[in-house]
């Protein structure tokens, strides 16, 4: 699964993303358009903040993703309608933290364990994982 990361993230929830995962974390992607459009074509999951838009452009690059994951919570920056017309799941903070039972974690822990999964290389499942 290729993870791409556009805002800044704890680098203890990066380094176990990397274990299992091709990752691109670049905490300045946000401000290159550009080579945002560019990296999104080959995601399969994409992890921003609030910073970074998911709509318009960046949405119809996201062709292959499965997943968006908002460190934070809300989704006030994210086209949840058009991500779901894409069967893409968009999931916040305390979406990831109820539908995944994750307790006592960060906001970069949460998504980050719920990518660790065993079932990660299909994000679909994510909606239905536990983590303990």
């Amino acid at each position: 699964m290729r993870i791409v990361i556009t805002e800044f993230m704890d680098p203890r929830a990066v380094a176990q993303l990397e274990a299992r995962h091709e990752v691109l974390y670049a905490p300045d992607l946000v401000d290159n358009p550009a080579q945002l459009l560019t990296e999104a074509r080959t995601a399969d999951a994409i992890i921003v903040r609030n910073r970074t838009q998911v709509r318009g452009d960046l949405l119809d690059q996201l062709t292959q993703c499965r997943c968006v994951g908002r460190l934070g919570v809300g989704l006030d920056n994210i086209d949840v309608e058009g991500c779901v017309d894409r069967n893409i799941l968009p999931r916040d903070r305390r979406e990831l933290l109820e539908r995944c039972r994750i307790r006592d974690l960060g906001n970069d822990d949460a998504s980050s364990a719920c990518l660790q999964r065993d079932h990660a290389d299909d994000p679909g499942k994510m909606a239905t994982c536990r983590v303990e």
